[in-house]
Parts: structure tokens; sequence; C-alpha cells
């Protein structure tokens, strides 16, 4: 660089310098926002992160300051505009005032499915939450945000053309850094307050006009074979065969299931490792060589509609995109723990589904087809069981994957495994005395240390292999012997999980044109 140009850069730094020191008052002003909007509202996502160490307490507080970041430099852009301040710090901290109560108070995250109940809700339920508290933290904060507004007022703003394009320039690159794609930035703030507001509101439009795309109806006709029959799906999470005693694992996980005449399919594949992927496999025709089925076609719920089932769906995780449509062709749906999302570190458990169940079993019809998406073993493990059935000692301490030791691993998930057993057992128990069959399938697996791989999301044998197995009643069994035979003679047999969509219809006596029963764990025991 020559002479010119190295006195060019040195008197733009200086002018720089020489106007921010001018506006020293005014970045003093927006550092304060910036600790207020962090310690009054970010903070409530991260109180109840579980820490061991220093090195949690550094991660946790690093994540804490890319969040807080965020509304920083919101601020920075609209402060330049004091009446465009004045307009939306006030109406912004009483929203995010109402998020953070809930989020302290209740342990809500913001998510598509609350922002559906606040739509939809009685407004004598909704009126239910409000309390003196909420409205004294709202107060406060409304008070803190017209002191704010009253400053920036009496600010006098040193300005330069290049003072605004500089905190431009600033705003637009960071935000096109934190923003683009699916940087792991990105997927940290987005769930969190208060970013939660924009892609929480994006991801509920998205979900409604996915829900309302019409979907290809797959087949010509369906008939039913019988008159009465409760069929029941549970779609379990990350859950391993290998880890079940059922299949011979060493420890006793499934001391229930074993004494129910489980019939358990050990050689089940997914052909994907994560939920959005694997349950559109699940719930359609698709396989692998029709995977475009997945997202044209309607479900097996529209077949057992047809064929005059009551259907419902209980769900204890997140409506996603890739599946939304699916739920929403049940007759009837609840959302489990509406408040939960995979950012928020509070219990979250299976036995919150049965009460849902147990009304949908008990419902006054003749044939009902009832889908159950549990938590099951999602990580964090040691949110999905309670602490009656923490039997495997040392459990995680520690939500950093790096900082856990394998055996922590293995623990906590074969206490989820030991749980997931309990709930299971308390739905079949349900459906003894009926006309009944379930089937459980698992949308993909989890790695626990296997070739230094762990969880999920990757392809890799462990997240793959799926946990299967059927059960029938004794009443269903005298009605499908062959069904029984069939089963049992099968079960050695290695599946990937388009075997569902065949034999969920033909477990619920329903025949179609679409019905491959060669595909049928229930048929073709040759």
């Amino acid at each position: 660089m020559n002479f010119i140009g190295r006195m060019g850069v040195y008197m733009f730094i200086q002018e720089l310098g020489r106007i921010l020191y001018k506006n020293k008052s005014y970045y003093l002003f927006l550092i304060g926002i910036g600790f207020y909007w962090a310690l009054f509202f970010s903070f409530s996502d991260f109180v109840s992160v579980p820490c061991s160490s220093f090195k949690d307490y550094l991660n946790n507080g690093i994540q804490w300051v890319c969040v807080s970041f965020v509304p920083f430099l919101f601020w920075i852009f609209i402060s330049m505009n004091k009446y465009l301040f004045a307009f939306l710090f006030p109406i912004l901290s009483i929203v995010c005032s109402i998020l953070t109560y809930f989020r302290y108070a209740y342990k809500f995250v913001l998510n598509s499915m609350m922002l559906y109940t606040a739509f939809n809700n009685d407004i004598r339920i909704t009126a239910e939450l409000i309390s003196p508290y909420l409205i004294l933290f709202i107060l406060i904060n409304l008070v803190i945000s017209f002191l704010f507004v009253w400053y920036r007022f009496k600010l006098d703003i040193y300005k330069k053309s290049y003072l605004f394009s500089f905190n431009s320039f600033l705003v637009l690159i960071l935000f096109f850094l934190m923003f683009q794609g699916s940087s792991p930035i990105k997927r940290m703030i987005e769930k969190r307050i208060p970013a939660n507001l924009v892609f929480t509101t994006l991801d509920y439009y998205k979900g409604k006009m996915d829900i309302a795309r019409e979907r290809e109806r797959s087949f010509a006709y369906v008939e039913s074979e019988c008159d009465s029959v409760t069929v029941v799906f549970v779609i379990g999470e990350s859950l391993r065969p290998d880890h079940l005693s059922i299949n011979g694992y060493s420890r006793k996980t499934t001391p229930n299931l074993d004494t129910l005449g489980i019939i358990s399919f050990p050689h089940v594949m997914s052909p994907y490792s994560f939920t959005n992927e694997a349950v559109p496999y699940l719930m359609t025709r698709t396989d692998t060589l029709h995977k475009q089925r997945a997202y044209k076609e309607r479900s097996f719920i529209d077949v057992f509609k047809e064929g005059g089932f009551y259907t419902s769906w209980i769900s204890n995780q997140d409506s996603e995109k890739p599946y939304v449509y699916f739920i929403n062709e049940a007759d009837t749906v609840f959302y489990v723990n509406q408040s939960h999302n995979v950012y928020s570190f509070d219990q979250w458990l299976d036995e919150d589904i049965l009460p849902y169940y147990d009304e949908m079993v008990d419902y006054d019809t003749s044939k009902k087809l009832i889908i159950l998406h549990t938590i099951g073993s999602h990580w964090w493990y040691n949110l999905h069981y309670t602490k009656d059935y923490e039997v495997y000692k040392p459990v995680l301490k520690s939500k950093i994957v790096s900082y856990c030791t394998d055996e922590e691993f293995r623990n906590s998930y074969d206490n989820t495994v030991l749980y997931t057993d309990y709930i299971l057992s308390e739905i079949i128990n349900k459906l003894k005395d009926k006309n009944a069959v379930l089937i459980f399938v698992s949308d993909h697996g989890e790695a626990l240390g296997d070739d230094s791989f762990y969880l999920h999301g990757v392809s890799h044998p462990s997240m793959l292999r799926t946990a299967m197995f059927v059960w029938m009643s004794e009443k269903y069994k005298s009605l499908h012997p062959d069904y029984v035979e069939n089963a049992l003679k099968n079960r050695e047999k290695s599946y990937m999980t388009d075997f569902v969509f065949p034999s969920i219809i033909d477990a619920g006596c329903l025949n179609t044109d679409i019905l491959v029963k060669d595909k049928s764990i229930f048929r073709n025991a040759d």
C-alpha cells in the first residue's frame, strides 16, 4: 500500500474514532440496552440448562452472549431513528416480558404448537394464565422501556452520513453471518428469545400452508373386513433394538414387555437417522424406489378414515413441517407438552400422553386408529424418565457430548428404555380386554459411542437400526391366528421401515387396491 493509501486509511480511522468518541453517550446507551435484554429476557432460556463443570458454564455463557447479541444488533439499527425506536422498543419489551414470564413460571417455550394453541384457545382458558405477577413483570419492563425511550430523545447524536452507513453495514454483515442457511449459530438462536418471535411465526404460517396444500389420494377403494377393532401405532424415538432385554440385551431394560407376549423384530432398519425424514417414510407408501410419495401422497390415516375408523394423533413432539400434514389428517389431534422443544432442558415425559390415550381408547366408536408419537429416548436422556427409573448410574451430568463418558451415555439411555417399557406396558394394559393390535416402531436408532459416533442425524448403522415389535390381544389372536403364526415366522427377517404402511392396513382388517400383502409382517411367512 502506497503512502497516500496509508494516509487515507489512517484518516478514516481517525475520523471514525472521533465520531465514536463524540457519540460515546449513544453507544453507552446501546450497551445498556444490550445488558437489559440479556439479563431480563435472554437469560431465561439458559437458567435450566444442566451444567456440572466450568466448561459447561463457559459454553452456556458463550451461547448466552451470542443469543443476546441479536437484539443488541437490532437496536443499533432501529435506535438511529428515535421515533421508530420509541414505537418498537416498548412493544417488543412487552411481548418479550410475556414470553420470559411464561418461560420462568410454566417452562413454556414458544413454538408453532404454542402459537396454534394461543390462536385457537377459548378466551377463558387464556385468561386463567394471567396472574398479578405477570402484570407486575410487564409493568416493570414497560417502565424500563419508557426510560430508555426518554433517554434516547435526550441524546444529541453527532451525525455523519457514514456513521449511519457504518452501523448499517455492521448490522447487516453480522445478521448475515448469524442467519445464513442452517449454521450452528442460527440453530442456536432461532428457538430462543427474542429471535424465536420471528422464526416461530414463520414456521407457524409455513405449517399452515403445508396443511392447506392438498395431497393425492393413493387408493381407488377401501373395504373394511371387520366390525370392531382398535389399532394402536406407537412411533418411538431413538430406540435401538439391541438395548431391549426382550432382544437379549444383558440388562433387564424391558421387564414388562418381556412378560406381555410381544413379538419383536430385531432386524429392522430405517433409511433415515432423523425424525423429519423417518416419519414420512413410516406413514406413506414411500419406499427406496418412490421417495417422492412421502411429500405428495396422504398417509395410511386417510385409508383408515375411508374404512370407517375414527382416527386420533397424540403427539409428545413438535409438529414439524415434513409430517404436520399427516397429523392433521386425523379426526382428533392432541399436542402434549406443547411448550417443549430440544432447546428446553425441563422434564419432558411420555406419561403425559396417557390421559389423552385413555380418552381415545374409551371413545364410543367401534373402529379406532390411535397414533402416539413419543419423545422416548431423545437426547438429553435425563429429561425423559423420572427418578424412579434412574436405575443405572452414574448418569449424564452435562449436555455437551464431549464432556460425557460412554458409561454415562449408556446408563442414562438405558434408563429411558426402562421408562419406555413402563409407558408401553400401560398402553398395552388398556387394550387387553379389547379386540386390539399394537405396532411399535422407533423412527430411527441412536449412537452411544459406536465407532466414536453419538446421538443421531448422520449415517451410521447404530442410528439406522430401529426397535420394532407387535402385540395382539387374546381376542385379536383368536380372530387372526394366521397373523400370529406369520408374525412369529417373520420376526427374524430383515425389514426396512416401509413395511409399516402395508402391515398396519393389514392389521386393521382393511382391503384396498394399494395393499401390497407381500410386504406385510402378517403375511408371506414362507
